[in-house]
């Protein structure tokens, strides 16, 4: 404590320790309040306790700065600031101020660190601030540039501090000091000491270089602590709040944030990109997914032979937390142009160097059962807090009209790739690259380009492309996670049963482990509650906004839809990327595996979803990519209250309760869709994927009976049938013609593998049965084990799709404008002979071939494909023609056909067909008769008059054009719903340019005419 000995001076000193009553009352009330902010004097003696709330209990004795009045001057404060910074002997210039009052046992008087004790200066002035009256503001003004003034200078310039840092070494360094102080703060808010502060370095501050070597030190420490903490600490979160303080102090301190680089000595770190390496990025790093970090923390552990811990509601409360407070850093960061400017330019340049994240063989070649990619979390959470930036323009809650999103252009893609973007407002870079929704190998004129972009477009497409890179490949890995999980978790049973090798055990184990925390880790950072429902409301925008563009590049109000559109389609469609349509098919796919209720609530909010699936699914000239068009009827099939018998995957199928199309004015218009994508998918492109075209028709059979059960849905296919007879010879086949074809390519293709697989496994069944696996050693006969299941779940496959084949041609084929087209000479032949096949197998001797131990494993169910099968027989049996055809099916029928199909009805109790049945084999036993006279009749007729082809007498010979052949028209007509060629030199043909051979077929008459006489 400070005792000086007494001397003249110190007599001089206590008179005018009394005050003398010229001594204004304000210089007393300054340096009063000059001692409580600095905790500094310049009087040694104690006050009584009418002063003792002006004063300091303890206080640094400043004897340098002695003056007659025993007052702190304020012209000398800013040296006697620097000063006491300086000093080492704190501890020998303490002064008790109060009268009868003991020294405590710390005081803040004895704050030896520049920057602890500068920072305790601040917070007593901003005390002040609030307390004094307006006579001493000016002071408190004063003695705020002074602190704010030398924490800068020694932020700055820390080596001005160096001798005291060489006498008093146990001093942390400057910016640690700094760092320290701020992070053991809890108040980050809205006039805090830190946020004050920063508002005052702003003021202060001359360049953003300035502002930078001022914080780099702290802004490395941050970045360290960033590095070091997860996603559920709280240490984390208020780093986020110290940086929001900052960048939402001024643009300066916002751009320097932006600006820093985290540098490390790891060898894997230095391979990153800069812009990997800045503060925003290590922030997004953070996650509750699992990316196989060896020290991150594992939600939903699993103990041995234990259930995994339920996290979700923990990890919701993490994301959401974290999502809201980087959302309030990034909106610091856009209210400033330049840190605006700054931001933006690095999500672009983040995109772009992580754009092999868009590309699925990345993902594909992944190991999915152990980890997910960091990427996954980077661009997932940068999407999550785009999207609430983007939440102001994007359609409402409630329904109600926001119109902001009309502002969205849809050129910026293109202008991603201008030299001149960035001064046009556009930070991305290589969208123009991107697959449009529209595609076109030809030159085609570009829409012109605008000027300038706003902030809704640029938010828009950023938010789109940041969820593609985070959730798309996600998706692809979690998703094959979910198929082999089954797979895993019996080898997992077996294990912890004993029923495995014991060497095998602690790894199968451990496997699973893994597996499963990475499923439950990404299915609960998917379902986030404020995930889905802010992505919902931005889903809803782009589906609405994407029918506007289909139809009009009019943004100046909001248009109906005129459905069906006729148009030509606006450029617009070759400008907007297919990744916006990837990521709504992605998050309704996903809403309706994992969340339905979420599902349920997006389609009760918007019409505009089946509008979209009805302009883009089937019109190729609104969208390009057939299998994206195929996508979306998987998006139909999930919001119609669909209820599938046979899952083929391994996700929950909770059918939506609310009919969609109930009040849907163009049902019609969406059953012709349906048709045309069944069509359209033939023609892919890609010849390597046959049986993919299956998968893609799957949720088309569903879709198909649902809208049949509309008399709406109905009413179109009876009229697409009519209008199919009427242009049945057009040059281009009318479009229920070219489904039925394909439709029953694949009834035949589906029942053949299905049969052909049957035969197999009842095969293997005997061999095993018979004892010939036994001897087979461990390795083969796990491959025979293995080849088994795959043989079973092909053959599952293959028999639940001829099942749907099979259902939809009994229901459709009940309406007579569908059976007039059925039995039409271009496709009775067809029909009749497939159904014949297929009743062959199921009836007759074949099907002991058949049957496998059982039939529920495989799918085969007989007695259905024998009921069904039968009412398609009995729907088309009233046509003549297609009993002729029946009875002209020289591979499958025979006399016994039908006979062995009524003892089968007879055995499943299908009495109301056998009727039915038995007059179709009248029929066909009269036209059999009729034949084999005709065959007679015409055994020695000249070559000319039968089908090249088919080797069929010709009932009405046609001429090709090119080859000049001649063959009958129902033969040409069926050879053209697949192969618009000339079978015999490959030259472009159609219909209508085949010519009736007149001539042939008056010789044909004359020959006939002949003949019958000379037989009488």
């Amino acid at each position: 404590m400070f005792s000086p000995a007494a001397t003249d001076k110190d007599v001089e000193l206590e008179a005018m320790n009394s005050k003398p009553a010229s001594m204004t009352h304000t210089s007393v009330q300054v340096s009063d309040l000059l001692e409580r902010i600095f905790l500094l004097s310049v009087d040694s003696d104690v006050v009584g306790v009418e002063r003792k709330n002006a004063v300091p209990l303890c206080c640094t004795f400043m004897a340098e700065f002695l003056n007659p009045k025993s007052l702190i001057q304020t012209e000398e404060l800013e040296r006697m600031v620097f000063d006491r910074l300086m000093l080492t002997d704190l501890e020998a210039r303490l002064v008790i101020r109060h009268a009868g009052k003991a020294l405590p046992r710390s005081d803040e008087s004895l704050d030896q660190h520049p920057i602890t004790y500068l920072w305790a200066c601040y917070e007593r002035m901003l005390y002040e601030n609030h307390r004094v009256d307006a006579s001493l503001r000016q002071t408190v003004t004063d003695a705020r540039k002074v602190i704010v003034q030398n924490i800068s200078n020694i932020l700055l310039n820390p080596e001005i501090t160096s001798g005291l840092f060489e006498v008093i070494r146990e001093l942390a360094p400057i910016h640690g000091q700094l760092f320290s102080i701020v992070d053991q703060s809890n108040d980050f808010t809205k006039g805090s000491s830190f946020h004050c502060l920063m508002l005052d370095f702003a003021n202060n501050l001359q360049t953003k270089e300035e502002a930078y070597q001022m914080f780099k030190p702290f802004f490395e420490k941050l970045s360290v602590c960033i590095s070091e903490s997860s996603i559920e600490d709280l240490q984390l979160q208020k780093y986020i709040g110290i940086l929001s303080v900052m960048a939402s102090s001024c643009d300066t301190f916002a751009s320097c944030i932006l600006l820093h680089i985290h540098t490390t000595n790891k060898i894997m770190d230095n391979l990153r990109t800069n812009s990997m390496k800045t503060i925003p990025a290590l922030l997004i790093e953070k996650t509750c997914l699992f990316v196989g970090n060896t020290d991150q923390h594992q939600f939903y552990d699993i103990s041995m032979g234990g259930r995994p811990t339920n996290d979700d509601d923990k990890v919701h409360h993490y994301i959401d937390t974290f999502q809201t407070n980087m959302f309030e850093l990034f909106r610091s960061f856009l209210r400033k142009p330049e840190s605006k400017n700054m931001f933006l330019t690095w999500i672009g340049s983040l995109m772009k160097e992580h754009a092999y994240a868009a590309k699925l063989w990345t993902h594909e070649q992944a190991n999915h059962l152990s980890s997910v990619f960091p990427t996954d979390a980077v661009f997932l959470n940068l999407a999550s807090i785009l999207v609430r930036l983007s939440l102001p323009f994007c359609v409402r809650k409630d329904g109600g009209s926001n119109e902001k999103w009309l502002k969205i252009d849809p050129t910026y893609c293109l202008a991603t790739g201008l030299d001149d973007a960035r001064s046009r407002g556009v930070h991305m870079q290589g969208l123009d690259k991107e697959t449009c929704v529209v595609s076109s190998s030809e030159e085609k004129h570009s829409p012109e380009l605008s000027d300038s972009y706003n902030f809704i477009t640029e938010c828009f497409f950023l938010t789109h492309r940041a969820l593609y890179l985070g959730m798309h490949g996600l998706l692809v890995k979690f998703y094959r996670l979910s198929r082999d999980l089954n797979q895993l978790q019996s080898m997992y049973r077996d294990a912890m049963n004993g029923m495995t090798d014991q060497n095998a055990i602690e790894v199968i184990k451990t496997r699973f482990e893994r597996a499963m925390t990475v499923y439950l880790s990404t299915k609960g950072t998917l379902t986030e509650p404020a995930f889905l429902s802010n992505f919902t409301l931005f889903q809803l925008t782009t589906a609405r906004y994407m029918n506007q563009m289909a139809y009009t590049m009019d943004r100046s109000k909001v248009v109906e839809i005129p459905l069906p559109l006729k148009e030509t389609p606006p450029e617009s469609l070759r400008s907007l990327p297919e990744f916006m349509v990837e990521n709504l098919v992605d998050f309704l796919l996903f809403l309706k595996r994992f969340v339905p209720a979420s599902l349920e609530n997006f389609v009760r909010s918007s019409s505009y979803l089946l509008v979209l699936i009805s302009i883009f699914m089937g019109h190729s000239t609104r969208m390009s990519n057939p299998h994206l068009r195929a996508s979306l009827a998987e998006v139909l099939e999930a919001i119609l209250p669909i209820k599938d018998d046979v899952q083929m995957d391994d996700f929950e199928d909770d059918m939506i309760s609310i009919n969609a199309i109930e009040g849907f004015s163009n049902v019609g218009d969406l059953t012709e869709s349906v048709f045309q994508l069944f069509v359209d998918i033939e023609f892919t492109g890609d010849p390597h994927q046959f049986e993919q075209k299956f998968n893609y028709r799957r949720p088309l059979y569903s879709i198909l009976k649902f809208l049949w059960g509309d008399q709406r849905g109905r009413d179109a296919v009876k009229r697409l049938s009519l209008a199919s007879i009427q242009d049945i010879e057009a040059a281009s086949p009318p479009l229920m013609l070219r489904f039925i074809n394909l439709f029953l390519n694949d009834a035949v293709f589906l029942l053949d593998e299905a049969i052909d697989h049957l035969t197999k496994i009842k095969s293997e069944e005997k061999d095993r049965d018979e004892g010939k696996w036994a001897a087979l050693s461990a390795q083969e006969k796990a491959e025979k084990e293995k080849g088994y299941k795959q043989m079973v779940m092909i053959c599952r496959y293959h028999n639940v799709m001829s099942n749907k084949t099979v259902e939809t041609f009994a229901y459709m084929s009940t309406e007579k404008e569908v059976t007039e087209l059925l039995c039409h000479s271009v496709l009775v032949n067809r029909i009749a002979g497939m159904l014949n096949y297929f009743l062959e197998h199921l009836v007759g001797p074949k099907m002991g071939a058949l049957k496998v131990q059982d039939f529920s494993h495989c799918e085969f169910k007989p007695k259905e494909l024998v009921r069904g099968i039968c009412r398609i027989y009995t729907n088309l049996g009233g046509n003549g023609d297609f009993c002729r055809a029946v009875s002209q099916d020289g591979r499958s029928y025979s006399r016994q056909l039908f006979s062995q199909t009524i003892r089968v009805l007879q055995k499943i109790n299908c009495f109301d067909l056998i009727d039915n049945i038995q007059k179709i084999s009248d029929e066909a036993l009269k036209y059999v008769d009729e034949e084999a006279v005709e065959e007679e009749m015409f055994e020695d007729a000249p070559g000319d008059f039968f089908d090249p082809i088919t080797s069929t007498l010709m009932r009405d010979p046609v001429v090709l054009p090119s080859s000049k052949v001649t063959v009958d028209r129902s033969t040409i007509a069926r050879h053209l719903l697949s192969d618009h060629t000339d079978p015999f030199n490959r030259s472009p043909l159609t219909m209508e340019q085949v010519t009736s051979n007149t001539d042939l077929l008056t010789q044909m008459e004359e020959w006939l005419n002949e003949k019958k006489n000379s037989n009488l």
